[in-house]
């Protein structure tokens, strides 16, 4: 089996619990992934961290957060909110963020996901989780999330 297919493999596998897509290289979410291993007492979620080139830096798109969970794919700031309505405890009250209107939530996050690097800087590599973390992390690149976002999605249509 090839690392490709390891990857993919293994994406399948998280995303059964609740897997969090984020780019591995922006220093905004890999804060967000050291807070949420730390929120995260039940350890419920699983990330994968997609490696951006210095190349691709200006053609990436706003959707720097996935959230996949229950054979759905939430993007922009319903992904934000089913993470950490998923963390639980007091952070299960961000569902009440749903009351505002999409377009509303999602104006404020793209506007955070355009100026990330500039706001927040970029990292030279990418975010790597502990050792004790492992079994919950994976790194792929652009090209292998592509591949199992497309898998993904039709494997729903046939649903």
């Amino acid at each position: 089996m090839s690392d490709k297919e390891q990857n993919i493999e293994k994406l399948n596998m998280l995303a059964q619990t609740g897997l969090v897509v984020f780019d591995g290289y922006c220093m905004l979410c890999s804060r967000t992934i050291d807070f949420l291993l730390k929120a995260d007492k039940r350890k419920k979620l699983s990330y994968a961290a997609v490696n951006f080139p210095e190349s691709t830096l200006q053609t990436t798109s706003d959707d720097t957060v996935l959230y996949i969970e229950n054979n759905k794919i939430y993007s922009h700031s319903e992904a934000i909110i089913r993470i950490l309505y998923k963390t639980g405890g007091i952070y299960k009250s961000a569902i009440i963020l749903l009351v505002f209107p999409k377009k509303f939530r999602d104006l404020i996050y793209n506007i955070i996901a355009k100026n990330r690097y500039r706001w927040f800087g970029r990292k030279q590599q990418c975010k790597m989780l502990p050792n004790q973390e492992a079994n919950r992390f994976c790194s792929v690149s652009p090209e292998v999330m592509a591949e199992f976002l497309m898998a993904f999605k039709s494997h729903l249509n046939g649903i």
